[in-house]
């Protein structure tokens, strides 16, 4: 807070007064007179010499201070109303100070509060950090079973494809071994049905010759046999006719 005597008015009254304690000191009665005579004749005074002397004292120091009221009440008046204004202007730092102090206590509470906060906060985010620690060595873990897993399904399908493979090749083996030999059986049955067949054949053509053969015996004694009959039914005809011819016949009517 600044001073009011350090104000124009101030300093007019600081000089009046360095200036009324210059004059008293050279007044012959001042105090400050007073008292070197005293200091320097108190040795050879007497008690009511002393007592006279200060009495006179006294009066010039009330006469100093009514001049100094008469003299100084307006600077006076400045001075108060300056100081009332300090004051006032004192009054309001402090309630400004005090709110300041108050604000600044809440702020401290609030800062002590964000600062638990803040280290809860942050035990959280450890705690979180270490959970996602946790959870990124797991997936780690579980993506290393996975490819393993993955592998030994694959090293599985794949030898299970091979036996399968294998498997086939040998049934396919054996079902052509089976067809091939099904097919010699085959190709061996139809070689002794055709030789079979072949044999039937000749036979049958044997036969046959032997059955035109016969045949046209036959056909040349039926030729033969029918000459000789149409000789012999000619001969018969020739016979019959003559007979006729000898002995005629007469037709009679029959009656029944």
């Amino acid at each position: 807070m600044s001073n009011p005597a350090n104000g124009p008015r101030g300093r007019l009254s600081k000089r009046r007064n360095t200036t009324s304690d210059q004059e008293r000191d050279q007044e012959p009665g001042s105090s400050n007179n007073c008292g070197l005579s005293r200091r320097s004749t108190e040795g050879s005074q007497s008690p009511a010499e002393v007592l006279a002397s200060s009495n006179r004292a006294l009066q010039r120091l009330a006469g100093i201070a009514q001049y100094l009221e008469s003299s100084f009440t307006p600077d006076i008046d400045v001075v108060e109303g300056a100081y009332g204004t300090e004051m006032e202007k004192e009054n309001k730092i402090r309630t400004l100070n005090k709110t300041l102090e108050t604000l600044t206590h809440i702020k401290s509470e609030e800062m002590e509060n964000l600062r638990h906060e803040n280290e809860e906060l942050k035990s959280e985010q450890e705690a979180c950090d270490q959970e996602r620690k946790r959870c990124q060595e797991m997936k780690k873990e579980l993506e290393t079973q996975y490819t393993e897993a993955e592998a030994r399904r694959e090293e599985e399908n794949k030898r299970k494809m091979q036996e399968e493979k294998a498997k086939l090749h040998k049934h396919v083996k054996t079902k052509k071994a089976e067809f091939e030999e099904e097919q010699k059986h085959k190709v061996r049955e139809l070689k002794d049905q055709k030789e079979n067949l072949s044999a039937q054949n000749r036979e049958l053509e044997q036969r046959s010759s032997a059955a035109e053969e016969k045949l046209k015996t036959k056909k040349t004694k039926h030729a033969l046999l029918e000459k000789v009959l149409g000789e012999e039914n000619k001969e018969l005809t020739t016979e019959l006719e003559q007979l006729k011819a000898e002995f005629p016949i007469e037709r009679q009517t029959i009656e029944f």
